[in-house]
């Protein structure tokens, strides 16, 4: 069974050594005849240590404690060394690991929902640089009053509530672009995204859809997020390795029942002083949780998802006869 678009033909034994995304991505392990196709936001920091540990036999270079005494995972150097030795595989090995049945390939998707709200949690929420785009976005869209009007709402806004919409509409051209980095909230990200071409290749990797990154390369194991241990177990038994699976930059998500509030209009501000995230699910109203759906429509269908998770009842690797 394929996952994935039909693989191109090969180029011969000398191909072209030029930057190509998504394959230029791929991670390439000639003595384990094995390929994994990292996404970001899908287990992406644990997957590149395993990784590490299996092919370099170390991910000690790669790693460090942050201040909560957690595994912080350096991407930028991982990055670079991955794709130093991509270019010396590439140079002798062709596109065989990327069309030959004597190489594995794997790749591992998540839920597009939660996907989505792991992203705004961890990029936007502690204004990590990436989200600086966002912010200019979302002030050039909604940012524009008269200075009259502005003026005249800055005096009244006192005796005004607090509303969602009053912050968006009145207290957010007031405040200016420096705002937005307290007042922006999941509704906004959302309706910025809706407002964009997700396919094009300006789009972010940490919201990109994940159905790109596969690029037209079919694979052995397309495994879910959602039992990502159960999914790379076919792989262990593979390649028959003990090594235990690391966690980094887990996201600390509240273990409290789901509740009646929405967490879709809470601004940044607020969502930066909780002791937790919420589950998914509470940024989601049924609006944006269909507006969500249409956006990764291609993700959900090509991968098996609805709202609530896999829609197969259980984890099944789309394992190729040979």
């Amino acid at each position: 069974m394929h996952h994935g678009l039909e693989p191109e033909a090969s180029t011969g034994s000398h191909p072209e050594c030029a930057y190509h995304w998504p394959e230029s991505e791929f991670y390439v392990s000639e003595q384990h005849r094995l390929v994994y196709c990292p996404i970001q936001k899908v287990a992406c920091s644990s997957l590149k240590l395993w990784w590490a540990e299996l092919v370099d036999g170390t991910s000690a270079p790669f790693v460090s404690l942050d201040e909560r005494d957690q595994t912080s995972f350096d991407h930028a150097h991982f990055a670079l060394n991955q794709r130093y030795k991509h270019h010396c595989a590439a140079q002798s090995l062709g596109r065989r690991p990327f069309v030959d049945d004597d190489w594995f390939r794997m790749v591992f998707v998540r839920n597009p929902w939660a996907r989505l709200v792991s992203a705004f949690v961890n990029k936007v929420v502690p204004l990590h640089k990436l989200a600086q785009p966002i912010f200019d976005s979302a002030h050039a869209r909604w940012g524009h009053v008269q200075t009259r009007t502005a003026e005249v709402a800055r005096r009244f806004l006192g005796q005004m509530p607090q509303g969602e919409r009053l912050r968006s509409s009145i207290w957010l051209s007031i405040a200016g672009r420096k705002a937005w980095k307290n007042e922006f909230t999941f509704r906004h990200f959302v309706e910025l995204l809706a407002g964009a071409n997700l396919d094009e290749d300006e789009t972010d990797l940490h919201w990109r859809p994940q159905y790109r990154f596969l690029g037209n390369t079919s694979f052995h194991l397309v495994g879910r997020f959602e039992r990502l241990r159960e999914a790379l177990q076919p792989v262990v038994d593979r390649l028959r390795v003990q090594i235990p699976f690391p966690v980094a930059h887990r996201t600390m998500y509240s273990n409290d029942p789901l509740g009646a509030e929405s967490y879709a209009d809470c601004p940044l501000k607020v969502l930066r002083k909780l002791r937790a995230m919420p589950n998914f699910r509470r940024f989601y109203t049924p609006a944006l949780r269909e507006r969500v759906g249409c956006l990764y429509r291609r993700d959900v269908a090509r991968f098996g998802y609805d709202f609530d998770g896999p829609i197969d009842a259980r984890q099944t690797p789309a394992n190729r006869a040979a």
